[in-house]
């Protein structure tokens, strides 16, 4: 795995975030990789994952909702709309 992404992950096993925004194309992993990683700590189950990526055609967005991401957002966009999902992410907890 990545460094970046490694660190990422070693962070997690210590405390996992309640929220995470995700790239899907990652240098070397990409964010499937990473979420399937993610799920092997035990107690990563409440994270919820908003994946950033540039692919938005029907497959991948199905891919994304089987890999269990709360959302995602279409490349590029704007830091409101940024904002508004994590908002409505916040919402839901």
């Amino acid at each position: 795995i990545e460094t970046v992404s490694a660190e990422a992950l070693l962070v997690c096993n210590v405390k996992v975030p309640d929220f995470i925004l995700l790239d899907l194309n990652m240098p070397k992993i990409d964010g499937f990789v990473f979420i399937k990683e993610l799920r092997k700590i035990t107690y990563s189950s409440h994270a919820r994952i908003v994946m950033s990526t540039g692919a938005c055609d029907v497959k991948t967005v199905k891919a994304l909702k089987e890999a269990g991401v709360a959302d995602y957002l279409a490349k590029p966009y704007s830091m409101e709309l940024l904002q508004k999902k994590f908002s409505k992410l916040m919402s839901y907890t």
